[in-house]
């Protein structure tokens, strides 16, 4: 994306969406819960109220100028720094992408809590792929991980919302679950999230645990062996299920201070990073320059005092200070 839009970002190279454009809605940390594991920091505006942020029409200017270049994309993803479906024009939007760019595919990631609402359940019946989170079964349990606004039923009107939600839409439906080392990973959590797995019957089970640092600093992710471990459970679901969580390794990468820098790339580093804390890596695969010359751009946004590094599980992680 060589122009610099305000509501859209990447496209990102997700592990789990390939090539995908975002589409950002809400007022950065504007959502429904205040996650301890969030990798964009503490949430700011705790809120169920939808609200029109911004005008659609800015929104969609920016799609259409953006996608009326063809670009090869796998989906076009409302996701960001808050809860899309707060945004009560994402289904305006929504409208607008299947009517005039009817070849991309629309994917949401969801924190799940706004679903309950039914304009908003109604307006993410639309989509071709549904990402809702669903990290804990047990009330207690939900709120020390996901901190939520006052929702009426809790979490048990949540795994109600997602089986409804599952019988009535068509879209492909991926249920993430996050796992954070003695919060929720407990048999008792593990065994009541097993039954509201079975229960809701999504496509798929996508494992998760601590990628990126979070909200708070004494969290730890789940080793590799233990997710392993909590999959071999949710066998007795019958439901196919991916460990997204990747194996930590160290990423070094030479550092050239004479490396040209093109211009502009250090706003748009940090426009990425803004969103979540990446690596090396991560910022390579999702620009498509060599990790040589990403640890020089990184370089030159630390001397400038601009950006941060974090060392998680071996991992070195860059976010805007």
């Amino acid at each position: 994306m060589k122009k610099k839009y305000k509501y859209l970002f990447g496209p990102v190279h997700s592990r789990r969406l390939g090539e995908s454009l975002g589409v950002d809605t809400v007022p950065y940390k504007t959502c429904s819960m205040d996650c301890i594991y969030c990798e964009s920091g503490k949430t700011t505006v705790l809120t169920m109220d939808r609200d029109e942020f911004f005008p659609p029409e800015d929104i969609i200017s920016e799609l259409r100028d953006f996608l009326q270049t063809a670009p090869d994309l796998d989906y076009v993803t409302f996701s960001g720094a808050g809860e899309p479906l707060l945004y009560s024009g994402i289904g305006k939007i929504i409208t607008f992408l299947k009517t005039y760019f009817p070849q991309y595919k629309i994917a949401l990631l969801t924190n799940s809590m706004l679903l309950t609402e039914p304009d908003a359940f109604n307006a993410a019946l639309q989509v071709d792929l549904i990402v809702p989170s669903l990290d804990a079964a047990i009330e207690s349990v939900f709120e020390k991980i996901n901190r939520p606004f006052l929702l009426k039923g809790g979490c048990r009107h949540i795994i109600e919302t997602l089986k409804s939600f599952r019988k009535k839409s068509n879209a492909v439906f991926l249920l993430e679950i996050l796992l954070i080392t003695d919060i929720n990973d407990t048999d008792q959590n593990i065994n009541a999230l097993c039954d509201a797995v079975c229960y809701i019957k999504p496509d798929k089970i996508q494992l998760n645990t601590l990628d990126r640092p979070g909200t708070e600093n004494n969290i730890s992710p789940l080793p590799y062996e233990r997710l392993l471990g909590i999959a071999d459970k949710f066998k007795k679901c019958d439901i196919p299920i991916d460990i997204v969580a990747r194996k930590y390794a160290n990423v070094t990468t030479e550092i050239n201070k004479t490396d040209i820098l093109p211009e502009n790339i250090d706003n748009i580093v940090l426009d990425l990073i803004k969103r979540r804390p990446s690596t090396v890596n991560d910022i390579a695969h999702t620009l498509g320059f060599s990790e040589k010359k990403v640890q020089q751009i990184i370089w030159n946004l630390i001397k400038n005092n601009k950006i941060i590094e974090e060392l998680r599980e071996k991992l070195k992680f860059y976010k805007k200070k």
